[in-house]
């Protein structure tokens, strides 16, 4: 009984599995991503440059996220 499961495992591919994650990840990270967009041209027009370029670097990272992990994910 105990011998099938690691035999299993070892058939089971985490391509799928990474993708599949990736694709949940980057439309959760849609919503936050386009809020701190938002914020910063509110920041811009109440004329906080700095805060707006803070929010806009924010918004970039969490935008380039998923392609970063992507291509960490490659990597292993």
């Amino acid at each position: 009984m105990f011998t099938t499961i690691p035999l299993l495992l070892a058939q089971a591919s985490i391509d799928g599995s990474i993708d599949n994650f990736l694709k949940l990840l980057a439309k959760l990270m849609l919503l936050p991503a386009v809020a701190m967009l938002i914020y910063a041209g509110l920041l811009m027009h109440d004329g906080k440059t700095r805060e707006a370029i803070n929010a806009l670097i924010g918004a970039f990272v969490l935008a380039a996220a998923i392609p970063i992990a992507r291509f960490l994910f490659t990597l292993v």
